[in-house]
Order: C-alpha cells, then sequence, then structure tokens
C-alpha cells in the first residue's frame, strides 16, 4: 500500500505516556490552584460572618441605647410638664401675694421664692460622643407643686386676721416708699456730720482708692450711689489741693494707708485747677464786657430824653420841706447834663454818674 506509514510500535507509547503525563501534571497544577482559591473563599466567608457577627452585637446595643433614650425622653417631658404646671401655680400664687398688704407680700414672696429655688450645678456640658445623662432637680416637680399650694394656703390664712392689724403698719410702710430718696449732696452733708475725720471740705485728705466700695457696705448704699456721693467730695478745688507728690491716703476709719499720691496724679489735680481757673477768668471777662455794653446803652438814653431817665431812676417827693431840695436838684441836674455828655469814655461817664448820684443823695 502506497502513502501509507507506520510508525514504530515503541514510538507510539513512548508518546501516549509522555501526553499522558502532561495531563496528569496539568490536571494537579489546576487541582492545586483550585484548592487554595477554595481556601481563600473560606476565609473571605469567615470574615464576614464575623463582620455579621459584630454588626449584630452593635445593633442589639443601638436597640438598648435607643430604650434608654426613648425611657430618658418620656421622663423629661413629665418633669418638664410638671415644671410647666408648678411655675403656672407659682405665678399665680406671686400674683395673690401681691394683693395682700405691702408689710406680708414682700414675706409671702420671699416664702415662694425659697420654695422655687434648686440645687445649681444640675446642668452639665457633654460632648457628642459620650452618652447624654439626664439629671433631676434636687426638688421634684411634684414637691414644688405641693409647696407652692401650701404656701398659697398659708398666705389665704394670714390675710384674714391682719386686715384689722395692718392699716398702721401699711401706711408707715407707704409713707417711707413715697419719700423721696436723699441727694447725693445731701448724703455728703449727712457724711460731713457723721465722719468729720474723713469728710472735711476746709482741710480734706486724700482719701484710698476704692474706698466708695467700703461706704456703700457701710451705708447701705450701691456701687453707683455712693460713687456720685463721692465725686461731688473729690471734685473740690480744696481736695484738689491737696494732691502733692507722697501724700499719704486714708481709708474709711481715716487712719493712713499705704497708698500715697503719685506724679500723673499731682499733675492731673494741676490741670484741673487750671482749667478751672481759666473757665473763671473767661466768665469774668464775659461778665465785664456785657456790663460795659449794658453801661453804653443806659448812658445813650439820656441823651434823647434825659430828664424822664432821671426823674425815673431818682423820684423827688412832692412836699413842702422837700420843694426846695428839688429845685437844688433841678439846677444840679442841668449843670451836670453836658458833662456827662462831653464825656465820651463809657467806663469816666459811669464813674461820673455815679459821682454825681452821690452828690445828690448827700445834698438830701
Amino acid at each position: 500500500m502506497k502513502g501509507f506509514k507506520f510508525w514504530p510500535l515503541g514510538q507510539s507509547v513512548l508518546a501516549r505516556q509522555a501526553s499522558v503525563e502532561a495531563l496528569w501534571q496539568e490536571l494537579q497544577h489546576k487541582t492545586q490552584t483550585s484548592l487554595e482559591q477554595l481556601q481563600q473563599l473560606r476565609q473571605r466567608v469567615h470574615a464576614l460572618e464575623t463582620l455579621v457577627h459584630q454588626q449584630n452585637q452593635e445593633y442589639t446595643q443601638l436597640q438598648v441605647q435607643y430604650q434608654q433614650l426613648l425611657t430618658l425622653h418620656q421622663n423629661s417631658l413629665q418633669t418638664h410638664q410638671a415644671t410647666v404646671q408648678a411655675l403656672q401655680e407659682f405665678r399665680q400664687g406671686v400674683l395673690a401675694a401681691t394683693q395682700l398688704p405691702l408689710s406680708h407680700s414682700a414675706a409671702a414672696l420671699l416664702k415662694l421664692i425659697r420654695v422655687a429655688k434648686l440645687q445649681p450645678g444640675s446642668a452639665q456640658l457633654h460632648t457628642p460622643a459620650s452618652p447624654i445623662p439626664f439629671s433631676t432637680p434636687a426638688v421634684s416637680a411634684s414637691d414644688l407643686v405641693e409647696q407652692t399650694k401650701i404656701v398659697m394656703s398659708e398666705q389665704a390664712l394670714d390675710t384674714q386676721p391682719l386686715e384689722d392689724k395692718a392699716p398702721l403698719e401699711d401706711t408707715d410702710t407707704a409713707q417711707a416708699a413715697d419719700a423721696p430718696a436723699p441727694s447725693p449732696h445731701e448724703i455728703l452733708q449727712h457724711w460731713y456730720q457723721k465722719y468729720p475725720q474723713i469728710f472735711n471740705p476746709r482741710e480734706p485728705k486724700p482719701l484710698k482708692k476704692g474706698i466708695h466700695k467700703e461706704f456703700a457696705q457701710l451705708e447701705g448704699l450701691s456701687d453707683r450711689q455712693a460713687r456720685r456721693v463721692l465725686s461731688i467730695y473729690v471734685n473740690l478745688n480744696t481736695y484738689l489741693r491737696t494732691f502733692e507728690l507722697g501724700a499719704v491716703r486714708i481709708d474709711s476709719q481715716g487712719q493712713p494707708t499705704q497708698e500715697s499720691i503719685q506724679a500723673d496724679e499731682v499733675e492731673y489735680a494741676q490741670q484741673k485747677l487750671a482749667q478751672r481757673k481759666q473757665k473763671y477768668l473767661e466768665r469774668q471777662a464775659a461778665r465785664k464786657a456785657q456790663q460795659e455794653t449794658t453801661g453804653d446803652v443806659k448812658h445813650e438814653k439820656p441823651k434823647s430824653h434825659p430828664r424822664r431817665f432821671k426823674a425815673k431812676k431818682v423820684p423827688v417827693k412832692k412836699t413842702a420841706a422837700s420843694q426846695p431840695q428839688t429845685k437844688v436838684t433841678q439846677v444840679a441836674e442841668a449843670n451836670a447834663e453836658p458833662q456827662l455828655q462831653d464825656v465820651q469814655d463809657p467806663q469816666a461817664r459811669m464813674q461820673q454818674k455815679l459821682q454825681w448820684l452821690l452828690e445828690k443823695n448827700n445834698r438830701k
């Protein structure tokens, strides 16, 4: 048979065996690769199971926290409602107390305030990461309501027997309330008599800094009132003249302290005194100029109506004894008239007129 080639028997077996071995190795490699992938998948499944377990635990914790927050919210809502009710009753108690006589309304209000007081420190700041604690007030709302009712009932009982006894007390209290408060100048005059060793307008001494607080406590005044009273005293010229370098300040007992007058304080006092002196001189100059101006106007009128002006200034009694004197004065006025008109200087004219009036009075 032409064209057909027979392979040797030994070679075909060897080739088949080699191909089988190659296939076996390939299968072993694929099997090993599959086993490795399977192991990786098992690890991933285990990790996912662990994650799911953790999420379940977190979910359980969130449920517990939600229940706690819900309970706290309900408690806070109940407390808020009770507090609102207590405040409404407290407001009614205040309105009832204001209708009481003046001598007892203050005591009733103080009782209500003592009942409504809560201990401080209940409100605290917390970070968002930490759970929000709920703190209840030291006095519960129900207790506050009950105590408010008790106080209101006491007020109702107290008003009955006091209606007959209260008129005199109410009258005195109303008079004390209507009396005007003393002015700072009046308070300072009182201090002049009560504390002469400290407040002496003729021979003052520098006061220590912040002394107004001590006098506010001694006299039962506010810091503002005491400061206003002392501002009048420390702005006196005699007080400012005591500001000498190294001068010792005194306290509320009149005793010397370790504080002394400094250089800047001396300079400030001197500047203030100089400003006041300058203002005084300016006022004097303005007053003098005004007097000169008004003097010119008065002297210009006698030129047009000399007799009418002089008759108004120096009235003459029409009696028998005074008739010869009137003639003499008329002659003197006629003689003095041209002299006043001839003088142009206002001051000289004023002096001549005054001298003329003095001579006229002497003639009378």
